[in-house]
């Protein structure tokens, strides 16, 4: 069994952008699909309202990596202290 498996599965699409940020916890990163490069445009907005709600509630900063050309969208959740610090 090759133990690169699950970077090689293709990653899950994203139906709704709030409830696929929501299920993200502190430390995990994970790569979703949209179906048009435009909607990665439209990702950013939602996770930037998402970040000032309710990711300040949870004391969680998301943060992305797009890639326009594949339609994917990378996806990397820190608690928000560590963010003061490195800045």
């Amino acid at each position: 069994m090759n133990a690169n498996k699950s970077t090689e599965a293709s990653p899950e699409v994203i139906s709704t952008p709030s409830g696929w940020i929501r299920d993200i916890n502190i430390g995990e990163s994970k790569t979703g699909k949209v179906c048009a490069p435009n909607q990665c445009y439209s990702f950013s907005t939602i996770l930037a309202r998402w970040n000032h709600c309710e990711g300040a509630a949870r004391g969680i900063k998301v943060s992305a990596k797009y890639d326009y050309k594949n339609c994917l969208i990378t996806i990397t959740a820190k608690p928000i202290n560590q963010n003061a610090q490195n800045q």
